[in-house]
């Protein structure tokens, strides 16, 4: 995100560090074992707060489109075997 999304004059709110980041770990790891009996949930979870973190500060079509294909190509990496593609 930092790489891609770069703080501008007009994007000055672009401005992402590990604060983000520890926000993103802190939602998920604050969620509880019993919601996760099906294995989809865990990588939807992940994608919620990264929209959450991430996603709800672009602020034009063009940037939202890219993140949703930087999480797209990072679900795909990560979370082999598990159908995401209703959620992309």
């Amino acid at each position: 995100m930092q790489k891609r999304f770069k703080k501008t004059a007009i994007n000055f709110h672009y401005e992402f560090n590990v604060r983000h980041l520890a926000g993103l770990f802190a939602g998920i790891l604050l969620s509880t074992p019993k919601n996760f009996a099906d294995v989809e949930k865990i990588p939807k979870l992940w994608l919620h707060e990264c929209q959450r973190i991430y996603g709800d500060r672009l602020v034009n079509r063009a940037h939202l489109e890219d993140f949703r294909n930087i999480c797209a190509e990072a679900t795909k990496a990560s979370f082999k075997g598990v159908n995401m593609t209703a959620y992309l």
